[in-house]
């Protein structure tokens, strides 16, 4: 065997023990949980609903949000630091709780394999009316999504390098653009001015309501933790993943405040009712105000924030699927890499084939808009059960297996402050009950959940006995299944 071929097999791992490719440095990897967030999306297609419940008080909604998920995030990256796993939550609450307890809360982490499916229709549309109502032109919301979703995993399977090459122009694209709009908002403010006393104003618009508004400020953060099932494929991720994960929370509180603060002041903070019943998206009618022909530019900017989320989130759910067939707990064909690239080719061709299909079924049975927010609705429900579950397992490892590492406040109190948050957003959500069809959303959630209980129960305990990192692995041992 050539030094060559010996040096490829090291990398790769053999076919017995196949090992992903660590090409991801700190910036990739950082650009992974922003893109899983998709900030420009989150923002864009939700914040026209936080305005209906809360008005001004959005931007003071968004910093309770976002502080509940970076005390989350600062928790769970301390398990992040012992179990870098491509199979993320799945390992961060076996080590912690159990392999039953690790398969359910995988499972609705799983959601993801819907995700961007769901953002890839909804844009498909947008793009659709915009160019049919600006340029006369028709391009029906299926094609571009079949694009998207198949551009995006022709991508993936390529290998990580490129895919983190992607990310790092994408992200910062759409950083740049939402700072600039929010930017532009004070630049050009429309009726009551700028006034520092709005920046977290507490005012909610008759018929509102404030916890509702923070619910949906969860759904703008959901996704921080995209970085960790790309840990194998990740240079020193005990290190990088924490990072990755908790920076990326405080880069988009900041960047968030700025941008919807910046775009209510833009419309004009003394006719906000306007905003939140607007027919069109409220960016696009500002763009248009300010940019004039250059509108297009928020268009591709949207598009661009779907297509990193599409990348980000299929990294998520293929390498949880990789990670999970590893121990047994899903079908073991799925532990394999491409011989060329080193990706899992097989989980990325059954996650194509399920987005596809959600999206077809999904967009035309209730148009691309609401089956987003129906799945967005099903998927805030099912994060905060995984970030519960997460927060219990940082106070259970700590508590029990390392002592010696236990912090009162990182291990105790922000689980329980976060955990207690998630609990009362959780509340809110269902009570009352939201009208059909977004309320179908938690009918799906539910279905999703107890299926991931059964699936808990009958497959949980194969993973006893094997370890959590690929063989040959610093701290392989150590993570054990017990």
């Amino acid at each position: 065997m050539s030094a060559e071929a010996a040096s490829s097999m090291a990398v790769r791992g053999t076919a017995a023990e196949p090992k992903l490719q660590r090409e991801l440095r700190l910036p990739q990897v950082f650009m992974q949980s922003l893109g899983t967030i998709a900030p420009a999306a989150s923002l864009i297609f939700t914040i026209q609903l936080m305005a209906q419940y809360a008005g001004l008080s959005s931007v003071l909604a968004l910093v309770i949000g976002g502080l509940v998920m970076v005390m989350a995030a600062v928790s769970i990256s301390d398990l992040a630091r012992r179990v870098p796993s491509s199979a993320g939550y799945y390992a961060y609450v076996t080590e912690s709780i159990g392999p039953r307890w690790g398969l359910g809360t995988a499972w609705m982490e799983l959601i993801y394999m819907v995700a961007a499916a769901l953002n890839a229709g909804f844009i498909s549309e947008i793009i659709e009316n915009q160019l049919k109502s600006n340029y006369s032109f028709n391009l029906p919301w299926q094609v571009t999504f079949v694009v998207i979703i198949v551009a995006t995993r022709f991508l993936v399977w390529r290998g990580v390098k490129l895919t983190g090459k992607a990310l790092i122009v994408l992200g910062s694209i759409e950083l740049s653009v939402l700072l600039i709009l929010g930017l532009w908002g004070f630049a050009d403010p429309g009726h009551g001015g700028v006034q520092a006393s709005t920046a977290f104003s507490t005012t909610v618009p008759k018929g509102g309501d404030f916890a509702l508004a923070v619910v949906f400020a969860i759904f703008f953060y959901a996704g921080w933790e995209g970085a960790a099932p790309v840990a194998e494929e990740t240079q020193n991720p005990r290190r990088n993943i924490p990072i990755a994960m908790i920076g990326s929370l405080v880069l988009l509180l900041v960047v968030f405040v700025i941008s919807v603060w910046g775009t209510m002041v833009g419309w004009g903070t003394d006719r906000l009712a306007s905003f939140a019943s607007a027919v069109a998206l409220p960016n696009f009618t500002l763009v248009h105000q300010w940019w004039h022909g250059a509108w297009i530019i928020l268009l591709l900017v949207l598009l661009n924030s779907v297509v990193c989320f599409a990348l980000c989130g299929t990294l998520v759910a293929t390498r949880m699927m990789y990670g999970m067939s590893r121990v047994g707990v899903m079908p073991s064909w799925l532990n394999s890499l491409a011989p060329r690239f080193g990706t899992p080719h097989r989980a990325i061709a059954v996650e194509l084939v399920i987005a596809l299909v959600v999206g077809f079924v999904m967009g035309t049975i209730f148009g691309p808009p609401e089956a987003f927010f129906i799945y967005g609705l099903a998927a805030t429900l099912l994060y905060i059960a995984v970030y519960i579950v997460g927060n219990a397992g940082v106070m259970l490892f700590f508590l029990r297996k390392a002592r010696q590492d236990f912090n009162v406040i990182k291990h105790v109190v922000f689980p329980i402050v976060s955990a207690a948050g998630l609990v009362y957003v959780f509340y809110k959500t269902v009570h009352p009950f939201p009208a059909y069809p977004v309320g179908a959303g938690v009918w799906w959630a539910l279905g999703w959940a107890l299926f991931g209980v059964i699936l808990a129960v009958v497959f949980g305990n194969r993973a006893r006995g094997k370890s959590l990192l690929p063989e040959g692995e610093e701290g392989a041992e150590e993570a054990r299944i017990s």
